[in-house]
């Protein structure tokens, strides 16, 4: 007859025994997020009463009116409801009136395959940070996305709103669909010989729409260059109008290049620079 196994050691059982002041430092922190975790209880459980509180105060407010007041109290709601579209409706208009007389600005995603999802998504999220950055804008721009598919579209879809965008379009089709004529396109890369003085209303200035840590470098000026379309720089460096610090690369973000340009239409670049995270700013003197 075979003896029974012997049974398992404890998960655990071979590790050294705690010190004192580990032990110690463990039962603080277990006792730490007991704590937090009771708070958040006690929070969510107060924040339940106050509802239900509200709820019933305001049925019991409702039942106290006759059918007349229920009725006026109903047309004062909608009568602040229809106010509020038609501020918004009114602010969208004049929105989309200055976008009208701006420069038009093209990000160009079509460098979705360079891209790890994690960048795609970045992607996405500096793209919405330009759309917010134009509405901000005293001179907004005429913002058009191109060659946007695959996982940056996937990621810009889930966001709500989006569809609803004033001054602003996105195309799947990639840049040289887009625009058959490319005379008018100006390039921002970082290895332009061109570096751009000012912006021009007439001009469609594109950006490269992707995000890849360095990796491939050259990418939008070399597209640029196979595509026949002109590059300039922005005006980034000893010597130039915006003088980055010591240690900050001069790798921008796209809506940080976004926002640069939608400033400069209305200020020198100097002014516009300000949009900058402190990071990249020259230290004051």
């Amino acid at each position: 007859m075979e003896s029974a196994p012997a049974p398992a050691p404890a998960a655990g059982a071979d590790a050294p025994p705690l010190s004192k002041r580990a032990r110690k430092r463990a039962a603080r922190e277990a006792q730490r997020l007991e704590e937090k975790r009771q708070k958040k209880e006690k929070n969510h459980a107060q924040a339940r009463d106050r509802e239900a509180a509200a709820a019933a105060a305001a049925a019991a407010a409702d039942a106290l009116l006759t059918d007349d007041q229920r009725a006026a109290r109903d047309r004062k709601a909608q009568q602040a409801r229809d106010e509020r579209l038609r501020k918004r409706a009114a602010e969208d208009a004049e929105f989309e009136k200055k976008c009208a007389s701006g420069c038009r600005i093209v990000i160009d995603c079509g460098f979705e395959s360079l891209m790890t999802d994690r960048e795609a998504r970045s992607s996405s999220q500096q793209i919405m940070y330009c759309y917010g950055a134009n509405r901000r804008a005293e001179a907004p721009a005429r913002l058009l996305v191109v060659g946007l598919t695959g996982r940056q579209a996937q990621a810009l879809g889930n966001v709500s709103g989006v569809e609803s965008w004033r001054g602003a379009a996105v195309d799947e089709r990639p840049l040289e669909d887009v625009f058959p004529d490319r005379s008018s396109l100006v390039y921002l890369t970082a290895e332009s010989d061109t570096v751009l003085q000012e912006v021009d209303a007439a001009t469609t200035y594109v950006i490269g729409g992707f995000v890849d840590r360095n990796r491939h470098k050259g990418a939008t000026h070399a597209k640029a260059l196979q595509l026949g379309v002109r590059t300039a720089r922005l005006p980034i460096g000893d010597g130039d109008a915006i003088v980055l610090g010591k240690e900050a690369s001069r790798v921008l973000a796209v809506n940080h290049v976004f926002e640069l340009m939608v400033r400069a239409q209305s200020s020198d670049w100097t002014a516009a620079a300000e949009c900058l995270p402190g990071r990249k700013k020259k230290p004051e003197e």
